[in-house]
């Protein structure tokens, strides 16, 4: 059997996606390594490789067919095969489509969703400053000057807390800040975010991703 170019820049591909699925370090390498060999751009390696596996294993946990350990692996998978990439797409910062600041709002504990999130948005190329749980409005703006944030993302879990994400929007006014904010979080919805004049509401780790694709795209101007 002979072996195309297409032929085998489909399998690598498709290897690219079981590494990630899987967590398997070991052929994660060796396909990236045959990626860059056979010159595959790096945004088919992202979307037809590296982030189809990351949208198997959102759907996966959406469908609770696996748990947020998983997620977590899978993300790192990503991260590690970004490192090796980085000779076709530049180095440090420049190898990120955008740089996240997540957390969950000022008084409130909960970080399962937000973690999801966060790995979800890492195995999608973003670059994600994890804040942590009860993050001021203050704090969350402090981090996104420091590291050149383009979005903002507070998770509320509790209907107490919901009131937070009201005052980031506020304390983000206040200071004539431009960094979009997102928002989730059980007691969250679209009026809700709407309603307090946020620029986006995802429901779910695996939506998350598609709402900061569509914000980076108005943000920067490129398809």
């Amino acid at each position: 059997m002979v072996v195309t170019p297409a032929s085998q820049e489909k399998r690598i591909l498709k290897n690219l996606c079981k590494s990630v699925e899987t967590s398997d370090f070991g052929l994660m390498e060796r396909s990236v390594d045959q990626a860059l060999d056979a010159g595959i751009p790096f945004d088919v390696i992202m979307s037809q490789g590296l982030g189809k596996g990351m949208e198997s294993i959102g759907k996966q946990f959406d469908s609770a067919k696996i748990y947020l350990p998983q997620v977590v692996a899978a993300s790192k998978t990503v991260e590690e095969a970004m490192k090796k990439l980085e000779p076709i797409i530049g180095n440090g910062d420049k190898a990120y489509r955008g740089t996240i600041v997540m957390g969950s709002v000022e008084g409130d504990i909960h970080e399962i969703g937000k973690n999801v999130c966060c790995a979800m948005l890492r195995g999608a190329g973003y670059r994600v400053i994890d804040l942590g749980p009860d993050v001021s409005p203050d704090d969350f703006l402090k981090a996104a000057k420091d590291n050149s944030a383009d979005i903002i993302g507070g998770s509320a879990l509790m209907t107490t807390t919901l009131k937070m994400q009201k005052n980031m929007v506020q304390t983000a006014a206040e200071e004539k800040s431009s960094v979009m904010m997102i928002f989730g979080g059980a007691p969250c919805s679209k009026e809700w975010v709407d309603k307090i004049g946020g620029d986006g509401y995802s429901a779910s780790g695996s939506e998350i991703v598609d709402l900061v694709d569509r914000l980076m795209m108005r943000r920067t101007g490129n398809p």
